[in-house]
């Protein structure tokens, strides 16, 4: 009798003690799991910033190819309609204002106001690290032009300016980016436009 119970207490200890080894196993395979995504979370970010500090910071690069490195490495270098995301950056001199011209597509979306939302935040993430580089001291201004793809009355898709705006310089050097909220682009910009197109 007492084989018996010593074998049914074994069997439950064991069991019970393999479970709880397998629980906790599995426990610490989910920890391990949990902080390596958010390790490699880290390290994205980690690295797209110490990508983008290796663009502002490089004495080799003009402040146009800065952009464009800046442009398509927050951006991606397509629209999600397979358009080029960049179509062209410049420094144009207009006899008073030296400015930094920025010319985009957008992305498409489900909605004209998901879209103009989609090219604020887009302009936010590319202002920010732009605002850093020492070169912009060169420009006074830069200019923002979006393009979107619109069916015109003849029913022919053309390229189509859907909002521009100009920031200066010294306005963008005073926006505390922590804090910035996207849809305030239109409040701290000059010569805002926005097509109709993105009112409806």
């Amino acid at each position: 009798m007492k084989k018996v119970l010593v074998s049914i207490f074994l069997l439950v200890f064991l069991i019970t003690g393999c479970s709880n080894e397998s629980t906790d196993v599995v426990n610490n395979e989910e920890t391990t799991k949990t902080s390596t995504t958010e390790k490699l979370q880290e390290e994205t970010s980690n690295s797209n910033e110490s990508i983008i500090n290796e663009i502002i910071n490089n004495n080799d690069l003009s402040l146009t190819e800065k952009v464009e490195l800046i442009v398509n490495d927050k951006l991606g270098s397509t629209t999600n309609t397979e358009l080029k995301r960049l179509d062209g950056v410049e420094i144009i001199d207009d006899g008073n204002n030296d400015a930094l011209i920025i010319v985009l597509n957008g992305n498409d979306n489900f909605t004209t106001k998901m879209i103009k939302k989609g090219m604020w935040i887009d302009s936010v993430k590319i202002l920010e690290p732009i605002s850093q580089i020492k070169e912009l001291n060169e420009v006074e201004l830069i200019s923002i032009f979006w393009f979107l793809p619109l069916t015109n009355t003849q029913g022919n898709e053309e390229n189509t300016i859907v909002m521009s705006f100009n920031i200066d310089i010294e306005t963008l050097n005073q926006i505390n980016w922590d804090n910035f909220v996207h849809n305030n682009i239109p409040n701290v910009a000059s010569n805002y436009f926005e097509h109709s197109v993105l009112q409806e």
